[in-house]
């Protein structure tokens, strides 16, 4: 802890200036789908690891196995 009392924004770490990738919103202006995002995402990341999808499902946090189940569903294998 601190010597002071109060704990202010200068007395925490930096944790880092990552944001949340940008997701488009459908047209109407409502919340895209959840598969909609999920799909954005996982293309997002198989671009960024430029197709490896080994490094990109360990990105997301998924198994190399959910990455190939999504894009069956999606139409792209």
């Amino acid at each position: 802890m601190g010597a002071r009392e109060q704990i202010t924004l200068t007395d925490l770490p930096v944790l880092g200036t990552a944001s949340v990738p940008a997701v488009s919103a459908p047209a109407s202006g409502s919340v895209p789908r959840l598969a909609d995002v999920e799909k954005d995402l996982i293309l997002r990341a198989l671009s960024f690891y430029k197709d490896d999808k080994e490094a990109a499902a360990s990105a997301l946090g998924i198994s190399r196995r959910t990455i190939y189940r999504r894009l069956k569903e999606y139409g792209m294998l």
